[in-house]
């Protein structure tokens, strides 16, 4: 099973985001069962969005259990904030193939967590038996790719890091060009 989890909700991200569908339906065509849900507060969604993103993950842990009742493993993947939340509900959820974060945030990680982004970053170094594919395009709006490389140079291996030529962090009209890394 895949479960896709979107960009920060406050200024827009939610599962119908163009790279959350476009992520979904390349799963689903290699076979995965898939799952996109919505974030607290966003859509229908109950509550609100968290100052240090704990919450969210404590959400995606959850839904992560409940998905292991149905499927023997799990994929996470994680867009944007959805990274950030991924990479946090990792260490924790059992069963975990891989983990694939696309444009994650490290630019801003201290505005999206409160400044606990240590935190984040050691739950990355304890995930040593994951496989981790990590993408972002060489215009990130959030990130550069200066700042890309320091972070992912922390992230243990097996790694995979991809910087893809002229996409910015919201890859409209680009969005295929992910689905290659896959």
């Amino acid at each position: 099973c895949a479960i896709i989890s979107h960009p920060y909700g406050p200024l827009g991200g939610d599962m119908n985001n163009n790279i959350v569908m476009s992520l979904a339906q390349h799963y689903a065509q290699q076979g995965y069962s898939v799952l996109r849900y919505n974030q607290r507060g966003v859509g229908q969604s109950a509550g609100r969005t968290s100052w240090t993103a704990q919450e969210e993950v404590k959400d995606l842990e959850q839904i992560c259990a409940y998905v292991l009742e149905h499927c023997a493993s799990i994929t996470l993947v994680g867009y944007s904030f959805g990274a950030l939340v991924s990479l946090g509900a990792a260490t924790n959820c059992r069963h975990l193939d891989k983990i694939v974060l696309i444009s994650y945030p490290a630019g801003v990680m201290f505005s999206l967590t409160a400044f606990h982004s240590q935190y984040y970053i050691d739950l990355m170094q304890s995930l040593t038996n994951v496989e981790k594919l990590l993408i972002i395009g060489d215009k990130d709006n959030f990130t550069s790719v200066s700042s890309f490389k320091s972070w992912t140079d922390q992230v243990p291996d097996p790694k995979i890091v991809h910087v893809v030529e002229d996409c910015n962090h919201f890859w409209f009209g680009k969005e295929r060009k992910i689905l290659q890394y896959l």
